[in-house]
């Protein structure tokens, strides 16, 4: 007896679409209303998406969604981090730190660096508040730090810097930090620029 086609197969990458399109809704509706602000429905309707499938990915709701979305964004900056590390001729400060902050957005054409840079803002103020929140994005960050080390001791290898390894990571990251709060208060930041008078600062003069 015939009972109809079988159902298609779910692929893990058909998966994995939907869930950065559910993150990237969420990361713009957040950017906006903040995550108190926002309501479930608001990032169902930006995704344009049933809630069923909403919430099949996210039976937490709205507290691990943005958990969730937080993480994912990290997640992306270590792996460019990563991915610079392993080139053959990695990037200097200007490029590594420019290709670092563009990571955080590039996969979604609705979404820019003020977007991020607000979902940033927007992390940094939960922490306070919420102690689990707090730990789980320390441990991330203890990774990108970890990431911009290993970079940094390869500059330092090839007689690039005049500082440590350790001080000139710890320098970028807390550089980065200041670019993307002032996109999220004010905008305009010229990554370029600031990653150009970065390099100028921390690489060692020439030698002879």
């Amino acid at each position: 007896m015939w009972q109809g086609d079988p159902m298609p197969r779910v692929t893990q990458a058909f998966r994995d679409r939907q869930q950065a399109r559910i993150y990237a809704a969420a990361t713009r509706c957040f950017a906006r209303a903040g995550f108190h602000a926002t309501s479930m429905d608001d990032v169902i309707q930006e995704a344009g998406m049933s809630s069923s499938t909403i919430y099949r990915y996210l039976p937490g709701g709205k507290q691990e969604l943005i958990c969730s979305v937080c993480t994912w964004r990290i997640d992306k900056l270590a792996a460019r981090l990563d991915q610079l590390r392993q080139e053959t001729d990695p990037p200097g400060i200007r490029d590594a730190l420019v290709s670092a902050l563009v990571s955080l957005h590039e996969d979604d054409p609705d979404t820019d660096f003020t977007t991020t840079a607000r979902l940033a803002v927007n992390a940094w103020s939960e922490m306070p508040r919420d102690p689990e929140f707090r730990e789980k994005i320390k441990g991330y960050f203890a990774g990108i730090r970890s990431h911009l080390l290993a970079l940094a001791t390869q500059w330092h290898e090839s007689g690039q810097l005049r500082l440590s390894p350790a001080e000139t990571s710890e320098i970028i990251l807390r550089t980065s930090f200041g670019l993307i709060a002032e996109e999220a208060l004010y905008g305009g930041v010229d990554v370029h620029a600031a990653g150009e008078a970065l390099q100028r600062l921390l690489e060692a003069p020439p030698r002879g």
